[in-house]
């Protein structure tokens, strides 16, 4: 088993804006931390969520916090990436569901 060490919010917000550019975090400061909230904090998720804004030249971080806060719009909208694996394990499984 390997052991995969937890990473701060600060750390997961530094991977965000590495994956989606500065500029993008700079434009929207408020809704800078939000995707990572909205993720619960994991890495995976948050990776999905930024790989799918920077796909989107003109898409903005303000719409993805949007997309995010709805859950099942956020499930639609992070769920249709797979992680092939031995049990090929769905995001949807690896998401918080909001109660």
């Amino acid at each position: 088993m390997i052991e995969v060490p937890v990473l701060s919010s600060s750390d997961i917000l530094d991977l965000l804006r590495r994956i989606i550019g500065p500029q993008r975090t700079a434009q929207a400061p408020q809704d800078a931390d939000m995707p990572v909230q909205l993720c619960g904090g994991l890495l995976l998720a948050v990776r999905l969520a930024g790989a799918k804004l920077a796909a989107r030249p003109h898409g903005s971080l303000h719409q993805l916090v949007t997309r995010l806060s709805n859950t099942r719009s956020s499930l639609d909208h992070l769920g249709h990436a797979r992680l092939h694996g031995g049990r090929g394990v769905h995001l949807r499984h690896l998401l918080p569901v909001a109660g």
